[in-house]
């Protein structure tokens, strides 16, 4: 199930390639986390329905480094069952 339901867990995620200088994405990861807990943003984004969850970043590459585990096997049974997930 968590192959098939984990891309709900990236929302809009941010991607680097993997050539960004490690500072670079610490500052980004630092201005988003902030954001998310700026109450004028917050509040912005509450008026307008927009969803302001945050999912820490070391959480997402757990998940990834996970379904880079999922046996090929179960890619493919997945496949069958769900023929619409590329």
């Amino acid at each position: 199930m968590r192959f098939v339901f984990s891309s709900t867990e990236f929302g809009r995620p941010y991607v680097f390639p993997p050539d960004v200088p490690k500072d670079r994405v610490a500052t980004v990861r630092t201005a988003i986390a902030a954001a998310v807990r700026d109450p004028d943003l917050v509040a912005e984004a509450a008026s307008i329905k927009m969803d302001m969850t945050y999912t820490p970043p070391e959480h997402l590459e757990r998940l990834v480094a996970k379904l880079y585990q999922t046996p090929p096997a179960l890619i493919g049974t997945v496949k069958a069952l769900l023929p619409n997930m590329k």
